[in-house]
């Protein structure tokens, strides 16, 4: 392509369409035209990048190599403008560019920069735009892939929290489908015995009375309470001819004492009425117990749902509303629980009860708090501590997130902001959270602080009430 074919070409651009005629040729003379058989390379990682360059003809693909693999990022075209931009404080490559066709670029050295601003204004401001157009792109680049990375923990987490009551509750289904068919031989041996009206509700009202303390105060006995009790009534069992102990367990679980068997021998006088009614004890209060199993575990589906709906704000629209930071804490706690289980974490919250509401994206929040906790709970061993806190201050709502990990070596504190450093292992890491997480506070008029030594890392964030 000649000189003359070129600039109608640049004409045809939407980039050039406002460049002043002389502008053009300014930049059309002043250009090299370059060519590269496929397979060559035009950029590699720390190489340094002298020129702008318009594509005439070909394609260039970016990539970058990383520790989950190639990452494939752009692919240039004939139109497209890239390289060194006027006002870039870019240094060097970070990425390879390879192509992967013949080519033919259009390229202007950065030495030309100072000569093309006094020589032609329209022209500057067209390449610059470009820039800017870049420099967004990038940003929004890196926002979703740090959202598609959050997606991906959140995702694996919520698949093993859904899991576990999902799986409880098909167990105690069907454990209850098997009671209730065994019910009718169990409940014809009490049919058999003849029980009065008068021993039936004393009856029921020592069951009830169990069922119902069990439900309202949730009994927990404790390893020895617990082995105590057992042998309490299995003695008493024993000394009056009971000898099926298949119903001990429940009658544990429910908080039983030899005086409750005490009340019901004194009400049916015998021991082989005694067992046919314990045999009923025992289907009904475990068919008591598997439904109320079923409704935890439903139950802990149901605040899971509610917490990914409060996190993703799903049901709200994209621009900013009025929360409240405690909500959005607990809500990515209860998300990343599943981690802080595997290492058994234990978490300390202060959550101020009355912290003024603040205006924001929730979505973005709740991606800050996402990272912040991921952060703390990777750097927590087992059994660590993670503190969270919430107070207003000097017109100020503040949140504090604090481990009691191995902390942040201070020659490498100040640097943990920056776009790509990360102080994770290969492969664990992209080092963009933080400088993502100081992006969102910024743009709600926050700002973040840190401190860390040995067995304290605390980070803070701080928004000024709109």
């Amino acid at each position: 392509m000649d000189k003359k074919d070129i600039k109608a070409f640049l004409k045809e651009l939407p980039t050039f369409s406002q460049v002043k005629e002389s502008g053009l040729e300014w930049f059309v003379e002043h250009s090299e035209i370059l060519e590269f058989k496929e397979g060559d390379y035009w950029m590699k990682p720390g190489e340094p990048v002298d020129y702008l360059i318009v594509f005439l003809s070909g394609e260039m693909e970016i990539y970058a190599d990383t520790p989950e693999g190639r990452l494939d990022i752009f692919l240039y075209h004939p139109g497209d403008i890239t390289g060194h931009l006027p006002f870039s404080r870019s240094k060097g490559a970070n990425a390879f560019g390879r192509f992967t066709e013949k080519s033919e670029l259009l390229a202007l050295h950065r030495s030309k920069f100072t000569e093309m601003v006094a020589q032609s204004y329209t022209l500057t401001q067209a390449l610059v735009a470009v820039m800017s157009d870049r420099i967004r792109d990038v940003s929004q680049n890196q926002f979703q892939d740090e959202k598609l990375k959050a997606l991906g923990k959140l995702s694996a987490g919520l698949a093993h929290e859904l899991n576990n009551p999902a799986s409880a509750i098909v167990r105690s289904a069907e454990t209850l489908h098997t009671k209730l068919t065994e019910t009718p031989e169990k409940f014809k041996a009490v049919m058999r015995l003849n029980v009065t009206e008068e021993e039936t509700d004393a009856i029921n009202e020592i069951m009830f009375t169990r069922m119902n303390q069990c439900r309202l105060e949730g009994i927990e006995l404790g390893l020895m309470e617990r082995e105590e009790r057992f042998d309490e009534l299995s003695d008493w069992l024993l000394d009056h001819d009971i000898e099926e102990e298949e119903f001990l367990d429940i009658l544990v679980d429910f908080d039983f004492r030899v005086e409750d068997l005490e009340k019901m021998h004194a009400v049916l006088k015998s021991s082989e009425r005694m067992r046919a009614v314990l045999g009923w004890f025992d289907d009904r209060l475990t068919v008591e117990q598997l439904v109320n199993d079923i409704r935890d575990a439903s139950g802990r589906v149901s605040d899971l749902i509610a917490s990914i709906k409060n996190y993703s704000h799903m049901d709200q629209g994209i621009g900013k509303a009025t929360i409240s930071l405690n909500e959005g804490l607990t809500s990515t706690l209860r998300i990343l629980n599943h981690k802080m289980k595997q290492k058994d974490i234990r978490v300390i919250k202060d959550l101020a009860p009355d912290l003024p509401k603040i205006q924001a994206h929730p979505g973005e929040l709740n991606q800050v708090w996402t990272n912040l906790l991921d952060n703390a709970i990777d750097a927590l061993p087992d059994k660590g501590n993670l503190m969270l806190r919430t107070y207003y201050q000097s017109q100020q709502v503040c949140v504090d997130i604090e481990d009691n990990g191995k902390g942040i070596p201070e020659e490498i504190l100040n640097r943990i902001w920056e776009p790509f450093f990360t102080t994770k292992s290969q492969g664990e890491g992209t080092g963009i959270g933080l400088d993502i997480v100081k992006k969102i506070i910024r743009r709600h008029r926050g700002n973040i602080y840190v401190s860390s030594e040995p067995g304290k890392t605390l980070f803070t964030a701080k928004f000024l009430i709109e």
